[in-house]
């Protein structure tokens, strides 16, 4: 990932890595920014902000979420849409949060840029309760890291679910 300070000219389809509030605009870090962002940004007077680029073999924030999110879920088990490098998962019904630990862990272990926090396995659940949550640190992970975080998870039962 390129990290720095940009020319508002240069930054169509960057990352902003920092919110920017300024004569009437509000944009949150992690926007990308369209053309028509740049041209707020610029009529704004902002000359220069701070971004990200995604380079090759890198995976968006919120794309890696959700990849993975797809691929630790049950049939019991609801996504919320990624957004900010997060996604949810939800019960789906009442009953036990079945959660294979050890690959939680596997996973956890893959790259500092992925990460999976859940309850407790066997802890009763009620339909619509949080079981867990993914977060991508950065604006983007290693597009390996997914893809071994993702095998992982499709190696046997669903590592998130309920019963």
């Amino acid at each position: 990932m390129m990290f720095g300070r940009i020319p508002v000219e240069d930054a169509s389809g960057a990352i902003l890595a920092h919110s920017v509030a300024a004569a009437g605009l509000n944009f949150k870090k992690g926007r990308v920014l369209s053309p028509t962002d740049i041209d707020m940004l610029a009529r704004a007077g902002i000359a220069t902000i701070m971004a990200a680029r995604l380079e090759t073999g890198e995976v968006g924030e919120d794309d890696a979420a959700q990849r993975i999110a797809d691929a630790v879920r049950g049939a019991g088990v609801s996504i919320s849409t990624a957004h900010t490098g997060r996604t949810n998962l939800y019960a789906e019904r009442q009953g036990l949060a079945l959660i294979d630990a050890a690959r939680v862990n596997a996973i956890n272990a893959v790259h500092e840029s992925i990460t999976i926090a859940t309850l407790a396995p066997y802890e009763r659940v009620e339909r619509r309760q949080m079981l867990a949550t993914i977060k991508i640190i950065p604006f983007a992970a290693p597009a390996w890291a997914v893809d071994a975080v993702t095998a992982i998870a499709r190696d046997g039962n669903a590592v998130i679910d309920t019963a």
